[in-house]
């Protein structure tokens, strides 16, 4: 989007390509950012969900209508990272099932990514929206299942 800019505002070159790099820093601490959130609350650091009910019924019927999805939470969390960027987050923990997964010849990224892009745009900009995928053939991580279950307004689908 930046390099996009740059091009219509009639920036040379050399500021084209400093855009292009400063949006590939950004993407990188959101992705590292986004790891990290995920590594929170699988260690079971999660909190309600800070959705309002409009974005909470945009999730869960987005989510509805995705057919490899069977289970879905929602939580928040954050994080500052190296002591100088804080990122708030809504981390999505959604169970897929394999098979319907394979009908729709998916990989379990790319439901991943889906899921991700169609959710991020309800949110706040400014706010990290990450899934954590597992397949419904597997458990989730004792703790963060714990969590889970302690907060039952996490519960999406």
């Amino acid at each position: 989007l930046m390099a996009t800019e740059a091009e219509q505002l009639g920036l040379g070159t050399q500021a084209r390509k400093e855009n292009i790099h400063l949006l590939s820093q950004a993407d990188g601490r959101r992705l590292q950012a986004a790891e990290a959130l995920i590594g929170r609350v699988e260690s079971g650091e999660a909190e309600q969900p800070r959705l309002d009910s409009t974005q909470r019924a945009a999730w869960v019927a987005a989510l509805h209508q995705h057919p490899a999805v069977r289970n879905a939470w929602c939580v928040s969390t954050s994080i500052v990272w190296d002591n100088k960027r804080a990122y708030a987050g809504q981390v999505l923990i959604v169970r897929l099932a394999p098979d319907a997964m394979t009908a729709m010849s998916f990989t379990e990224d790319q439901c991943a990514e889906q899921i991700e892009l169609a959710l991020s745009r309800v949110v706040d900009a400014d706010v990290v929206v990450c899934v954590r995928t597992s397949f419904t053939t597997e458990g989730l991580p004792p703790t963060m299942q714990h969590r889970l279950d302690s907060l039952p307004e996490s519960v999406l689908l």
